[in-house]
């Protein structure tokens, strides 16, 4: 029976909104008695309205022993990154705060076991903007010597006035004011990175307190995920080409990019990677003589199948581990599919790294042999489900699993010798909770026979059906989720919203069409040129694939997604009137023709539609013709279905005009249509207040509408 009222649904989502999720952990120490680990957690509070962070160390006894022992949590306030020293010995802090008048000030601590040996208010010193957080440009690593940190940090911005104002120039000041230049547009690199505009690479020696801000770099990049060269009188870092403009970099892996080296004595700059790849996630082997790193071909899709480059300090010679994978239809591994490296992820011998992937519809740990460039999957106590590397420091590693019944939990792993890796056992540092409300399975399909491919005929596709238990009494109403991008993937990890819809009463069907990650990079390129074809009729298929269930009722079916899901559900509204009983899009993408000129990714659809994106070309009637007959909004005198649109007011991905057009179209034919926007969010709607009113909301609508 599906859950209605609202205070029965606030009263669930209390409860599964409840469970922590890792943020980060690490190995801080080994030894022969004990390995302490030190985790990083989140979770939702609903009355504060945030996701809070709390810490908790983990003491692993040594063979033999049984029982894992960990602290109290303990929450953590206004730090945004953390970071070991080699030796362990120290840790890097870097924390925001707040003045009494509200102004905001960054501060880099330095920590040993036992005090904080050192605050150094970096805002004070003036040398640059504020310090980037982890993912994208962001980068916090410690000098061999550690001595030194180096990091990525916002360019200090010009001082600006106007033509009519007064300038006075006291003593201490050195930076020019530029008058006339207030109003001058300043660039960002988009959605989740408004705040970004031009990042600079800076060493701060923490013992004197003195901030360098590295100068060589060729002025149209922009410099992020540096490392220390060894000797530390070098630094690599990923440089991004930001001309003649920038485009979105958020869950962009292709933007055009290379791996440099910069001399920090005669500021020489020279490129260690090959063009037409873009470059990701530098790391550091353990004996330092060699770096590995991702690679993606530019110019193409958002998130693709990366290859493994491993680049020799010795001979400065690149070498591919492991190369892109087009098909492996009947193999577990499908090629890698990652946004980032573990920020340690070396084994102690300097030939293995470790590393997680989408593989179809799950999540495995893979172990990669730099020397024979074998890839192995590490087992793990669930034949499927959702497993990431967090931490790997001598030949231990620490990764979480989860799956849709099973709230993520931290275990640890002796990593065996070469060629034994499949024998690895896992130890739990943290509790499990089984859902026994929910079961889920893996579904595959083959597309219909007038919905083939012909270039890729033996691309395949699956879904996730996600059931709550004991309700056989009643045939079930079906949510039918694709995902977005239209190049990532559902995996069988816990998600909040997938688990509590079955919860409420739902069965789920997440759908995971041709073009998502994880199936090979023929998968990928299947979809290009056939978006709001190929993936829609993947999406009925399979739904009327499941609905030959008998415990689902035919007759109760609706629709959600966001962004490209968003898109593939006003598609389906369209192309099959009344199928869906109601409907829920995120963030949709509606019209493609409104989208180029208002979008952080206009090359999305110039891509994703079959066409090479130029910076200086503009879309020719031809073009605009395809990006019409391609949008869903061509369809909207077909549909029938109650719709219910969400919008972050903030998003920069697909722009909230898009489902305002939509939801206007929808009035204007007397379809029953609901609009919410969530000021001050963005593209995913994540903010805790948006994303538990959302969950609500959808209840409600579906509810109502079957």
């Amino acid at each position: 029976m599906v859950v209605t009222k609202v205070e029965n649904v606030v009263c669930l989502y209390r409860d599964y909104a409840s469970f922590p999720s890792p943020v980060s952990a690490r190995i801080t120490s080994i030894s022969d008695k004990t390995t302490h680990v030190s985790a990083v957690w989140s979770q939702r509070d609903l009355e504060r309205k945030e996701n809070v962070k709390f810490s908790k160390t983990y003491f692993v006894p040594g063979e033999g022993a049984k029982d894992v022992i960990s602290t109290a949590p303990q929450e953590i306030k206004n730090e945004i990154w953390n970071e070991l020293s080699p030796s362990g010995k120290l840790k890097a802090i870097v924390r925001d705060a707040k003045t009494k008048k509200g102004d905001e000030k960054q501060f880099v601590e330095i920590w040993d076991d036992n005090h904080k040996l050192k605050t150094v208010d970096v805002t004070a010193i003036d040398k640059h903007g504020k310090i980037y957080e982890a993912g994208g440009f962001g980068s916090l690593t410690w000098s061999l010597s550690e001595e030194k940190l180096l990091y990525t940090a916002e360019m200090k911005p010009a001082r600006t006035a106007s033509y009519f104002d007064t300038i006075t120039v006291t003593g201490n000041e050195t930076s020019e004011v530029i008058q006339g230049d207030e109003f001058v547009f300043r660039e960002s690199w988009g959605e989740q990175m408004i705040k970004c505009s031009h990042p600079v690479l800076c060493v701060l020696d923490w013992k004197t307190s003195d901030i360098m801000v590295l100068e060589g770099i060729p002025d149209d990049l922009s410099p992020g995920q540096a490392v220390w060269a060894p000797g530390d009188q070098a630094v690599a870092f990923v440089g991004w080409c930001h001309d003649p403009w920038r485009l979105g970099l958020t869950y962009c892996v292709q933007r055009k990019s290379h791996l440099y080296l910069l001399d920090l004595g005669g500021k020489s700059c020279k490129k260690l990677s090959a063009d037409n790849w873009a470059c990701r996630s530098p790391r550091n082997s353990p004996d330092h003589s060699k770096l590995i790193y991702l690679q993606v071909k530019t110019a193409f899709t958002h998130y693709q199948c990366s290859r493994l480059v491993m680049f020799d300090w010795k001979t400065q010679k690149n070498t591919v581990v492991v190369d892109i994978v087009n098909s492996n239809k009947d193999k577990v591994f499908q090629g890698l599919f990652l946004i980032q490296l573990p920020s340690r992820c070396w084994c102690a011998d300097s030939k293995r790294v470790l590393l997680d992937s989408f593989t179809r519809s799950n999540k495995f740990v893979y172990v990669v042999n730099l020397e024979s460039k074998e890839v192995t999957a590490l087992p793990g106590e669930e034949a499927q489900g959702d497993w990431v590397v967090h931490d790997v420091l001598g030949n231990k590693v620490i990764a979480q699993y989860s799956s849709l019944d099973t709230p993520p939990y931290l275990v640890m792993g002796d990593i065996p010798p070469a060629g034994q890796e499949s024998s690895i056992k896992w130890n739990k540092l943290s509790q499990s909770v089984k859902l026994s409300e929910i079961t889920w399975k893996i579904i595959k399909f083959n597309p219909a026979h007038d919905n083939e491919n012909e270039k890729f005929p033996d691309v395949d596709y699956e879904g996730i059906l996600v059931l709550p238990t004991g309700s056989k009494q009643e045939a079930l109403p079906l949510v039918v989720f694709p995902h977005g991008g239209p190049h990532t993937c559902f995996s069988s990890g816990f998600a909040l919203y997938f688990s509590l819809l079955a919860r409420c009463g739902f069965a789920v069907l997440l759908v995971n069409y041709r073009g998502s990650v994880g199936f090979g990079q023929d998968g990928i390129v299947s979809l290009v040129g056939n978006i709001g074809k190929q993936d829609v009729q993947d999406v009925q298929s399979a739904t009327l694939h499941v609905l030959k269930s008998d415990f689902l009722d035919k007759e109760k079916v609706v629709v959600m997604g966001g962004s490209h899901g968003g898109f593939l559900t006003t598609h389906l509204i369209g192309h099959y009137p009344g199928f869906y009983k109601a409907a829920v899009a995120r963030n949709p993408v509606t019209n493609l023709v409104a989208m180029l000129g208002s979008s952080d990714i206009p090359d999305w659809i110039y891509v994703e539609c079959g066409y090479e994106f130029d910076f200086v070309n503009l879309p020719n009637p031809d073009m605009y013709k395809t990006f019409w007959s391609k949008s869903p909004i061509r369809y909207i005198d077909q549909v029938k279905t109650p719709t219910m649109i969400m919008l972050g007011a903030e998003d920069k991905r697909v722009p909230p005009k898009q489902g305002e057009e939509y939801y206007r179209a929808l009035k204007a034919r007397n379809i029953p249509a609901r609009l919410l926007v969530y000021p001050e969010d963005c593209h995913p709607i994540i903010k805790m207040d948006s994303e538990s009113d959302a969950f609500v909301n959808i209840i409600r609508w579906f509810s109502d509408h079957l």
